[in-house]
């Protein structure tokens, strides 16, 4: 009766309601009391149970004083019981499957969400760090630049030329400087650079079109490279006022210096 009683459970009964209904099967038409005795619990525990069996159409009540309580046979009390599970195993598909689509749109719209951030870089070592970093997860460079003795120092200085030797990168570059200052650079594969006639008062780089840093040098000395910084972030409304800003400068610039 032990392993009635454990498949009773296992099919969604409580071991009070599995117990009644194995009593039921040895002695049909008996009341709470008997019940009561037969499985030393309290009638008021068994109501409770009786009104649950009753429920759920395993167990029938003749009306009378007292009333009696008749079950009916185990192999349709399993056939009914498997066939509840069966549809709470159905319904919990569904539910699951869309808890689980839900789910996975919730973790993917986290996943794309893009924290923005504006961050001040000082320090001649973290810059170095910051511009290797960007560099070397670049595709596309947009870049308006100086080609004079402090960014040549600058460059030096923070290893931008061997960065800047890895290969397949789009590069384009809005300079003041004129051709002869640009001679003694090295140039890139897929480097285009045009040239404007007029000074340029601030020095930006855009990566992939989703990053961008802006410098701005009041003082051209050499000296002043020790202090260097760059504003940079990956918002988009400041990446975009710089890419138009770069955009109308390429638009506008020379294939050759005045």
């Amino acid at each position: 009766m032990e392993d009635v009683v454990k498949a009773l459970i296992e099919l969604g009964l409580t071991e009070l309601e599995a117990k009644i209904l194995v009593a039921l099967q040895k002695h049909n038409n008996t009341t709470a009391k008997d019940l009561s005795v037969t499985l030393d619990v309290h009638r008021q525990q068994i109501y409770p149970a009786l009104n649950e069996l009753h429920k759920a159409g395993l167990v029938t009540e003749r009306l009378g004083r007292p009333s009696q309580f008749k079950t009916l046979p185990i192999d349709q009390i399993f056939a009914i019981l498997l066939d509840r599970k069966s549809k709470w195993v159905s319904e919990m598909e569904k539910k699951t499957a869309e808890i689980t689509k839900n789910f996975s749109a919730i973790l993917r719209e986290s996943s794309e969400k893009v924290d923005y951030a504006f961050e001040l870089i000082t320090g001649k070592e973290r810059v170095k760090s910051a511009l290797y970093e960007w560099e070397q997860s670049a595709r596309t460079t947009d870049s308006v630049l100086k080609f004079d003795p402090l960014m040549r120092h600058i460059t030096e200085e923070l290893e931008v030329k061997g960065i800047r030797h890895r290969k397949n990168i789009e590069t384009r570059i809005v300079t003041d400087a004129t051709e002869a200052a640009i001679k003694s650079w090295p140039t890139r594969r897929n480097q285009k650079i045009k040239f404007v006639s007029y000074r340029i008062p601030v020095e930006m780089v855009i990566y992939n079109k989703e990053r961008a840093h802006m410098a701005v040098y009041p003082d051209r000395n050499i000296s002043a490279a020790m202090e260097v910084a760059v504003l940079t972030s990956n918002h988009p409304c400041f990446v975009g006022m710089l890419q138009n800003y770069f955009d109308v400068l390429w638009e506008a610039a020379k294939e050759k210096p005045n």
